[in-house]
């Protein structure tokens, strides 16, 4: 190899041989570390890159599963569940939570404005009545929408003593969300994270999801220690459960 390496420097241009190299670079980058297991399905083995940039040992090869789809899985299995025999809201349902929600509930229905759903729903002006749902899943929808107004829809629609389970991108040593008022959406991306999203939640999350809502926090799920390794979670994500008061 190391005189093919020569050979290579001595015949090519020397921009040339920085983009091979650059290249070789990237795919060792992405190169997975280590087998994982994923809870969801039950797969063994090496996971696969995912996300701009790519986050290594993200995506389970056999049920797509993400790292919070694990988390989440984990930590209703680990948890009093808030799900059985109850009637669910799943808001921007994703499949492999949807098989896992579903068969738990009593009553299970997907929501959505785009995607197709059981309900076409605006989670900024749910048309459902007050009081509807037992517990409602809010997975990586926060951060797209209005969230004054989709916090005091979801407590609207939850029945008292009802469960809201989220999560969201999340920084928990910033102090405050980073959601500046004078970004162009163009620039969404470089801002936070994705071409589509209007801000990046910080500590004061689970303060502002119960500001004029009635939510108060019930429990933090974080991914850490050797769930971490086993699963291949991202460090630190975090899962929130939030009981309406009744």
């Amino acid at each position: 190899m190391t005189l093919i390496r020569k050979f290579a420097r001595a015949i090519l241009p020397a921009a040339v041989h920085r983009r091979i190299k650059k290249l070789f670079s990237v795919s060792a980058a992405i190169k997975p570390l280590s087998i994982r297991c994923c809870p969801l399905c039950g797969y063994e083995g090496y996971f696969e890159w995912f996300g701009r940039p790519p986050r290594i040992d993200a995506q389970c090869p056999k049920c797509d599963s993400l790292e919070r789809h694990r988390l989440f899985y984990l930590s209703i299995l680990r948890s009093e569940s808030f799900i059985n025999n109850k009637e669910v809201l799943h808001f921007a349902a994703e499949k492999q939570l949807k098989k896992i929600i579903q068969p738990l509930s009593s009553r299970y229905a997907t929501a959505d404005l785009m995607a197709p759903a059981d309900l076409t729903l605006n989670i900024e002006n749910i048309d459902l009545a007050d009081n509807s749902f037992d517990v409602i899943v809010v997975n990586h929808v926060l951060e797209h929408v209005n969230f004054p107004a989709a916090r005091r829809e979801l407590s609207r629609v939850l029945r008292p003593g009802g469960v809201l389970i989220c999560s969201v991108p999340q920084i928990a040593s910033w102090k405050k969300t980073y959601e500046p008022a004078d970004v162009d959406p163009s620039e969404n991306e470089l801002n936070f994270g994705q071409y589509d999203h209007i801000r990046y939640f910080g500590a004061d999350f689970c303060v502002l999801m119960c500001e004029d809502t009635g939510f108060s926090l019930n429990r933090t799920y974080v991914a850490e220690g050797k769930d971490v390794i086993t699963y291949g979670l991202l460090r630190g994500e975090m899962i929130h459960e939030f009981i309406l008061k009744e």
